[in-house]
């Protein structure tokens, strides 16, 4: 289980992964860092009272200016939680698949820069014919 920030952005990455080993449900709740981290804790108790189970369960949250950033991610691995973030944002983990920066590249940049790769201009509105999470 994969609980994400964004709503659409993140969710549509790791539902996109074809796995024959795994099922990877991603529910973007676009919360704050810490209360995300609450929220994927209810989204995992009540999923295990109606009897399913995760191998494993992530949080995953961008790296912004939040000051509860290191409690956050203190507080998910206390419960259970695997942590990944993002610096500074998801879509740099897109722009990576396409090329290795090693030059600063500003989240103002990455929208241009991903409508280039991806031969389309590139918005943050999901493609799923829901918006909804789960």
């Amino acid at each position: 289980m994969i609980i994400c920030e964004g709503e659409n952005t993140e969710p549509d990455y790791f539902n996109a992964f074809r796995l024959s080993s795994a099922t990877v449900k991603a529910v973007g709740k676009g919360l704050g860092t810490m209360n995300l981290v609450k929220e994927a804790i209810i989204i995992r108790d009540r999923e295990k009272n109606m009897g399913k189970s995760f191998d494993y369960c992530w949080v995953v949250f961008d790296k912004d200016d939040y000051q509860d950033f290191d409690e956050s991610i203190s507080y998910a691995e206390n419960n259970g939680f695997n942590v990944a973030y993002s610096n500074e944002s998801f879509e740099l983990w897109f722009l990576l698949h396409f090329s290795l920066f090693v030059n600063p590249v500003t989240r103002g940049n990455y929208a241009r820069l991903l409508s280039k790769y991806l031969g389309i201009p590139y918005t943050k509105l999901s493609n799923r014919s829901d918006s909804g999470g789960c």
